[in-house]
C-alpha cells in the first residue's frame, strides 16, 4: 500500500492538478501567460529573448521597411534594456537585418558598459562585412581596457582586406601584449601575399602599407618563438 501511495504521489507531482480539465505542471509546464500580469509587468525575460529570437528567425522573409522598423525597434531596446544577456541576443538580432539603423544598434554595443556585450557587438559588427566596421574596430583596439574585447577586434578585422583594415592593426601589431600582437599578425597573416613569419617588426611595416623584403630563410626557431616574444 505504501509503495502504491507513494507512486501516486509522485504520478501527481509530475502531472500535476487539473484546472478547467487540463493538466497544469507544478514546474511551470505548459502554464499559459495570464493576460492581466502581462499587462501589469509586462513580459518577463524568458518572453523578451523569445520574442527577440523570433524576429531574428524571420529577418530574411522581412520586406526592406519591415527590417528597417525592426531595426529601429531593436536599436531603441537595448538602449533601454537592464539585462546584458538580452542586449547579447538583441545584437544577435540586429545583425541579421542590415539596415543603417541596425548597424547604428551595433555600434551603440561597442560602448556597453559589460564586456560580453562588447565582444557581442565585436563579433555581430562583421557579419555583414561593412567597411564602415573597420574604423570602429581600430578605435575599441586602442581604448578599450579589457583584453579579451580588443583581442576579438583584432581577430575580427580578418574579415577585411584593405589598407585601412591593415592600418586599423597596426596599434595591435606594436601593443605590449603578446596575445594581442599574435592575434594581429594572425589577422594580418590571411591576406598577405608574403609570410613573415614571426618577424613583428616586417609584420608591423605591412600593416603601415610597406612591402617589406620577404625572408630569405625563416628559422624554426622564428616560427616557434616569434620575434616579440624572444
Amino acid at each position: 500500500m505504501k509503495s502504491a501511495s507513494l507512486a501516486i504521489c509522485l504520478l501527481i507531482l509530475v502531472l500535476g492538478c487539473t484546472k478547467n480539465g487540463a493538466i497544469s505542471s507544478p514546474f511551470g509546464w505548459g502554464i499559459k501567460d495570464d493576460p492581466a500580469d502581462l499587462a501589469k509587468y509586462g513580459p518577463n525575460p524568458t518572453q523578451r529573448r523569445d520574442e527577440i529570437r523570433r524576429m531574428a528567425r524571420y529577418a530574411e522573409e522581412m520586406s526592406d521597411s519591415e527590417k528597417q522598423l525592426t531595426a529601429n525597434k531593436l536599436t531603441q531596446q537595448i538602449k533601454e534594456e537592464q539585462d546584458p544577456l538580452l542586449r547579447i541576443e538583441i545584437l544577435k538580432a540586429l545583425a541579421t537585418l542590415q539596415t543603417p539603423a541596425a548597424h547604428e544598434g551595433l555600434r551603440s554595443g561597442l560602448y556597453d558598459s559589460e564586456m560580453r556585450v562588447r565582444v557581442m557587438a565585436v563579433e555581430t559588427m562583421v557579419v555583414g562585412k561593412d567597411p564602415k566596421a573597420i574604423e570602429e574596430l581600430g578605435d575599441l583596439i586602442v581604448r578599450d581596457r579589457e583584453l579579451d574585447v580588443r583581442l576579438a577586434a583584432a581577430k575580427a578585422l580578418e574579415q577585411f582586406d584593405s589598407p585601412e583594415s591593415r592600418k586599423a592593426l597596426l596599434p595591435a601589431v606594436q601593443d605590449r601584449d603578446p596575445a594581442l600582437r599574435y592575434v594581429a599578425i594572425q589577422s594580418l597573416r590571411q591576406h598577405s601575399q608574403v609570410d613573415y613569419g614571426g618577424d613583428a617588426s616586417k609584420w608591423e611595416a605591412y600593416a603601415m602599407g610597406e612591402n617589406p623584403a620577404p625572408p630569405e630563410n625563416v628559422s624554426m626557431t622564428s616560427w616557434m618563438i616569434p620575434s616579440f616574444l624572444r
